[in-house]
């Protein structure tokens, strides 16, 4: 399962949303066969648990097992990032440091031993040593889990019969040991049930270790392999996701592919024929936002809307469609599922992260996985709440005179963004404040060689949620060292900018841009939409736009930078 990072959070409790965006993903819900964990909130937030419980994968101290949220022990704030496997549970800490609980037979937990623990407890560096520090990613398997450290080096540890731990053998670890070959140049990875993806930086190939019984490893072979093999075809990978005995990844193209077993159609591509290379997912591109390789069946996101199309085994309704059919290629949620920020296909469920507090699950819940309070499986997506969206408001003191006519006034919100033409409360921000990319169109005359960029609007966004709010408005004060009531007031005084180039592109298919640029020009974005003209040469350009904020002193506002694309061909 794998883990995200951004620009305005702390390095480990970053998230990045942008559909195409270079940085890794970290999980905020985790799906497994019998159990599910998520985090409260993006920014600083705490892990709380739901399902099977035999072995203290929930984490709250006891073996009871609970059909609605309960709390890891110890972890109510200070986590970036959730991930869980068959019977234990991890969580990556904003400090850089990883906590599991759970089983622990085969060294799962990561702190030298094989006892099973109840309550959360330290991945160690080394047997008896201090808790293993500097981890910016972090991923679990069924038996095994995985990190990335800030220094771009892989370790593992857990089970590793099949060779998923990658460091050339097949004996389980019961603490971090490296990946072997990168003790450096990882960008993000993730840990299927008996297998391993990693994605490369700063090329983003792919490469895959551990059993290969159906070609998930996707090097075009069947063979199981104890190092990492690169996957065929792929040098653009942006997320990469390995399930039970197939792995799929998304594309800087917005793209998704994946390859290994399709018996079930859970390589989406509608013809239920295994491959040991990657293929195409229908449908999908160019839209994909996440994706998720599971069990059994796969998800994914999409970019444009936060809807959730689902392929593979139907059979307890983890497709949501209504139907307890397979899928051979995605299928939408029906709308009932949209705007969602993070997905987990992991068991015979599956579970979307909304927001703060927010999810929705549906597909086998014999154990309470789905968090719902029920044990009642579902062919479409519940709702649920697993944590309090506002700290309790305190019950005002009575006064000496109540007033003659009661009157109920409706809470008010902290700001009042909703009612402001350039504040549009929008729960998809990938970060507090978040300028979305313009949209990109591009005209070229055939005769002329003239080439017409049109670049949309851009909007200022903030989040609906009460706790993000609150953190903008206190990064803001820090910015513009004063305090604001009201959030529209700050974000008058910063101003929208985007620096466009028209980049040369050896081929359209290619994520290889040459250095040079045929036009760098910085523009200020206001209401109207902007037009540049230019003439270019025959060949294959990418117009690239990136947003950021300043104020009137130039100073720029500590923001995502988030960046769009449009590729072309001048003949």
């Amino acid at each position: 399962m794998l883990l995200l990072l951004g620009e305005v959070l702390p390095p480990a409790a970053r998230a990045d949303f942008d559909p195409i965006g270079g940085q890794p993903r970290q999980f905020l819900i985790a799906a497994s066969q019998y159990h599910t964990c998520a985090l409260t909130k993006i920014s600083d937030g705490g892990v709380r648990c739901w399902g099977a419980n035999n072995v203290g994968q929930l984490g709250n101290d006891t073996l009871n097992s609970s059909t609605t949220a309960v709390d890891a022990v110890g972890l109510s704030s200070g986590v970036a990032a959730v991930g869980v496997g068959d019977t234990f549970s991890c969580a990556l800490l904003t400090n850089g440091q990883v906590k599991c609980w759970g089983s622990n037979s085969l060294g799962q937990l990561g702190n030298s031993g094989v006892a099973s623990s109840a309550t959360p407890i330290n991945v160690l560096e080394a047997p008896g040593g201090d808790p293993l520090t500097g981890v910016s990613i972090l991923s679990v398997g069924a038996s095994h889990a995985c990190v990335v450290l800030s220094t771009g080096g892989a370790k593992c540890w857990g089970g590793n019969a099949s060779g998923q731990l990658g460091n050339g053998s097949l004996s389980n670890t019961v603490f971090p040991t490296g990946v072997f070959g990168y003790s450096s140049g990882v960008k993000t990875i993730d840990a299927g049930r008996t297998h391993t993806c990693l994605v490369t930086t700063p090329d983003n190939q792919a490469f895959c270790f551990g059993s290969n019984y159906s070609g998930q490893l996707g090097n075009g072979t069947y063979s199981n392999s104890f190092i990492p093999v690169q996957v065929t075809g792929i040098d653009n990978a942006v997320e990469i996701s390995a399930g039970t005995d197939f792995s799929c990844a998304r594309l800087n193209t917005r793209s998704a592919v994946c390859w290994g077993k399709n018996a079930e159609g859970t390589l989406g591509d509608g013809s239920g024929v295994g491959q040991p290379e990657p293929i195409g997912v229908s449908v999908i591109g160019p839209d994909a936002r996440r994706i998720s390789a599971g069990f059994d069946h796969a998800c994914a996101t999409r970019a444009s809307d936060g809807e959730v199309l689902c392929w593979g085994r139907g059979l307890d309704g983890q497709i949501g469609d209504n139907t307890a059919l397979q899928r051979d290629s995605p299928t939408s949620t029906n709308a009932v599922v949209k705007l969602a920020i993070d997905i987990s296909t992991r068991g015979s469920h599956t579970c979307a992260w909304m927001g703060t507090c927010s999810a929705k699950c549906w597909g086998a819940n014999n154990v309470g996985q789905l968090g719902d309070g029920t044990t009642t499986s579902t062919l479409t997506p519940v709702a649920i709440t697993f944590c309090s969206l506002v700290d309790p408001t305190p019950t005002p003191t009575p006064t000496s005179t109540p007033p003659e006519t009661p009157t109920s006034t409706p809470t008010p919100l902290p700001d009042a963004c909703s009612s402001e033409a350039n504040c549009i409360p929008d729960t998809r921000l990938s970060s507090p404040l978040d300028p979305k990319p313009p949209t990109i169109t591009v005209a070229a005359s055939a005769s002329k060689k003239i080439v017409t960029v049109k670049l949309g609007q851009v909007r200022l966004g903030v989040p609906t949620a009460l706790d993000k709010r609150e953190l903008l408005r206190k990064e803001l004060a820090t910015f513009f060292k004063r305090s604001f009531k009201n959030l529209s007031d700050p974000l008058k005084l910063l101003d929208i900018y985007f620096a466009l180039s028209i980049v040369k592109a050896p081929a359209l298919t290619s994520n290889s841009f040459e250095a040079q640029a045929a036009m760098p020009t910085k523009y200020k974005v206001e209401t109207r939409k902007q037009r540049v003209t230019t003439r270019l040469a025959p060949g294959s350009y990418v117009a690239k736009v990136t947003v950021r904020l300043k104020d009137k002193k130039g100073r720029t506002f500590a923001t995502g930078k988030t960046t769009g694309q449009a590729r072309f061909t001048v003949r």
